[in-house]
């Protein structure tokens, strides 16, 4: 992410990249010297701290590094009943499965191998995305792409924004300000206490 954004700013030129400054760093142990007006979490980061000790550090340095009046908005998805009682996630029917390699113009698969462990809340597994030569139709190489979450459900987050001093300013289903239904995303927008 951070060489796509060097990228992005390469094009933005320097009035833009002079008021941009990256940090690489762990989400459970940053120390900036200053606070912030907006902290955003996005597509479902969050759920790579897989402990409930590192979610509350997480929210607890955000809240550290946030203005008396800044914001914290971050999404997470809501487990969906059907797939945890199947003990398996899938990808659903409408999402695209393939795409044409970038490069070589061959079409790329991909499937999913992911379980649940209900024990834990962890959903663990790969994306698998196998080339296929476009002319003969064999497959020229398979990468696997590892993932490993933590689930959290609604309540739970709640919870956990509140052990850490914030208070909930608004609660969202989707990224149009939908209402939540269980089983899709959660977006949750809070402020310090």
């Amino acid at each position: 992410m951070l060489r796509i954004t060097r990228g992005k700013l390469e094009v933005l030129g320097p009035d833009v990249s002079q008021r941009v400054k990256l940090v690489e760093g762990d989400m459970r142990r940053f120390a900036v010297d200053r606070g912030f007006s907006l902290v955003t979490i996005p597509y479902r980061a969050f759920l790579h701290n897989l402990d409930v000790e590192d979610q509350l550090e997480t929210l607890r340095r955000v809240r550290e590094h946030l203005s008396d009046h800044g914001r914290l908005i971050l999404n997470v998805f809501d487990p969906k009943l059907e797939n945890l009682a199947a003990g398996k996630w899938s990808m659903p029917a409408n999402r695209r499965r393939e795409f044409l390699h970038p490069r070589t113009g061959n079409r790329v698969t991909i499937k999913e191998e992911f379980t649940y462990d209900l024990e834990r809340q962890m959903v663990e597994g790969a994306f698998v995305f196998d080339e296929i030569d476009t002319a003969s139709g064999q497959v020229l190489g398979t990468l696997r792409s590892p993932l490993t979450l933590r689930y959290i459900f609604r309540y739970e987050m709640e919870h956990l924004l509140a052990l850490s001093g914030f208070r909930i300013e608004a609660f969202f289903g989707d990224f149009k300000r939908g209402p939540f239904v269980a089983g899709g995303e959660q977006v949750w927008i809070a402020r310090p206490r």
